[in-house]
């Protein structure tokens, strides 16, 4: 008969490697998003840490807050979305940085690694023997168009995420929710002014890209970073009619919606909907 200690010992064992398992298998969501290129390539963005790290916390944090507001659990549930406010506002505070302090971004493949095996060349490697960049490489971080996007792409997750803690907040939690929404929504309301201010960029003349993180083209100008909003917009304030038509009457929801309904309309003032091509 096996000995009750190594029974238990066993079963903790197994338990542990399929957890183990399982976790591998699941998705992270802090992991890069994997974009396709032309023809089948794989490529992967990634962003610089001036605002990939916000990116990541602000999620971390949000799902936790999502957590903490299903249990019950209002303190923590606060605490947490306290942190998501403040690291949207950082992201856009790194974005800001790296548009007005980034070259120019490169033609072509700019912010975009491709994984697909390369043929080796002949020649000898241009790296430096104390670690330093290969002399004509192209940089593997995303260029600031793609990072605005990715920070206007969190913004929408925030809002629309915490808006959906609305229907089920009490008055302890309803105040950080509020927060969260309008910190979320003023923060790409300020990059949309920010970015207005800006002249078209000399790189984006000419600028075809071959890969995006959603499977489509890559951004090339701000034009085409900025017009993709308007399907955010929509998204939320379909999200709130929803919400309003399952009997929530909260007052966050109506000024939100005002608010998402006057950025739709300054976006496609600002950079106008391309028309379809003939």
């Amino acid at each position: 008969m096996r000995p009750l200690r190594l029974t238990l010992l066993l079963g903790v064992i197994a338990a542990a490697v399929a957890a183990a398992s399982a976790f591998a298998a699941a998705p992270s969501s802090s992991a890069p998003p994997v974009a396709h290129a032309a023809g089948g390539d794989v490529t992967t963005v990634i962003y610089p840490a001036i605002v990939n790290t916000r990116l990541v916390r602000a999620q971390t944090l949000l799902d936790a807050a999502t957590q903490y507001h299903d249990m019950g659990d209002d303190a923590n549930a606060v605490k947490a979305l306290a942190g998501v406010r403040a690291n949207v506002s950082k992201a856009w505070t790194g974005d800001k940085y790296l548009i007005q302090n980034a070259p120019p971004p490169v033609a072509a493949e700019a912010g975009l690694r491709v994984t697909k095996p390369k043929p080796k060349s002949k020649s000898k490697s241009a790296a430096h023997a104390s670690g330093g960049a290969v002399v004509g490489a192209v940089s593997p971080y995303a260029d600031y168009f793609a990072t605005t996007s990715a920070v206007l792409a969190l913004d929408h997750n925030v809002a629309t995420i915490a808006m959906s803690m609305v229907d089920t907040a009490n008055a302890t939690a309803l105040p950080a929710i509020n927060s969260a929404v309008f910190g979320a929504l003023n923060a790409r309301d300020s990059a949309i002014a920010f970015i207005h201010t800006l002249p078209v960029p000399a790189a984006a003349a000419g600028h075809k890209a071959s890969a995006h993180a959603s499977g489509g083209a890559v951004v090339a100008d701000w034009s085409t970073t900025m017009q993709p909003i308007t399907f955010d917009t929509a998204d939320e304030l379909m999200q709130i009619k929803g919400l309003q038509a399952g009997g929530s009457a909260s007052r966050l929801l109506t000024l939100a919606q005002a608010q998402i309904t006057k950025t739709t309309a300054t976006v496609n003032t600002d950079w106008p909907p391309t028309p379809p091509a003939a």
